[in-house]
């Protein structure tokens, strides 16, 4: 077996093979090491984490979406384990939050992200909760559509801009 790559090795293969500006920032001060991706490189990121021996990130654990308000972006948290290496790393990437909420409801005008359904099949699920209660849309997703709340529902309830209905097919919803 391949020894792990440490995390400075790691950062040198991905920004030989998909460039020094894949990688946009590096934290090591939590519990897991951090990488800041550039939103046009994530998948060819994410496929070389995942086949490369050294690295193999064959285990995506949870992806999260994040209504980034302050800084007028939403973006994308990503948690990978390597199994065999016994290594955990955390993807974020970001999109610049655009139109007025009105513009949000039609399906082409929400923020944009690849899907990263091809590369780890357990990305079909986080993705479609993440459109489901945030309103991002995963480009190439095999299944892009709600998954908790009704189709009919209007809105995104874990965006910051939300606001609660009232009712619900004329029945009153009680908070």
């Amino acid at each position: 077996m391949e020894t792990p790559f440490t995390t400075e090795e790691a950062l040198a293969y991905i920004r030989l093979h998909a460039g020094e500006d894949a990688i946009i920032a590096v934290q090591t001060d939590g519990i897991q090491s951090a990488w800041e991706l550039e939103t046009g490189k994530v998948l060819q990121v994410c496929s070389l984490l995942h086949q490369t021996p050294g690295l193999w990130y064959d285990m995506l654990a949870c992806l999260s979406a994040i209504d980034d308000r302050d800084m007028q972006r939403y973006g994308v948290v990503v948690h990978l384990t390597s199994l065999v290496y016994e290594q955990q790393l955390v993807l974020k990437y970001y999109q610049a939050a655009t139109g007025t909420p009105q513009d949000l409801e039609n399906k082409h005008a929400l923020p944009e992200f690849p899907s990263l359904s091809g590369v780890w099949p357990a990305a079909i699920w986080h993705e479609r909760e993440a459109y489901d209660l945030m309103g991002l849309w995963f480009t190439g997703h095999p299944d892009m559509r709600r998954i908790l709340l009704p189709e009919d529902w209007e809105g995104y309830p874990l965006r910051k801009d939300y606001t609660a209905a009232e009712t619900y097919h004329q029945i009153k919803i009680k908070y």
